[in-house]
């Protein structure tokens, strides 16, 4: 369930998602130890619950996200990061515009 003030519906919700999971997925199949990828989101955006096999290094040049584990939830200001690895399900909020750099790490790297 989305945090307070996050919007997780709607149809261009469901289009976002689908996007996401392709870009992901075509992601994790290079064949390279380590791979970047950038996403901007618009405000109240959110991802599903999911996991991949690489370990995701989560940067936000601007805006404020919250990456959401079994563990806990971390809030991600503007130049930080947070580290999720592989395997791990995981959500990420997007209460503001964000603009969103990744690092996914081979399990091997």
């Amino acid at each position: 369930m989305p945090a307070p003030g996050f919007r997780s519906d709607g149809p261009e919700r469901e289009a976002t998602h689908a996007d996401n999971v392709a870009k992901v997925d075509a992601l994790q199949a290079v064949p390279r130890p380590v791979v970047a990828a950038a996403t901007d989101y618009p405000a109240g955006q959110a991802t599903r619950w999911h996991s991949h096999p690489r370990g995701q290094l989560v940067y936000a040049i601007s805006g404020v996200m919250a990456v959401t584990t079994d563990g806990g939830v971390w809030v991600v200001p503007p130049e930080r990061a947070v580290w999720v690895p592989g395997g791990m399900p995981h959500r990420v909020d997007f209460p503001t515009d964000v603009k969103k750099r990744s690092l996914w790490v081979a399990p091997e790297a």
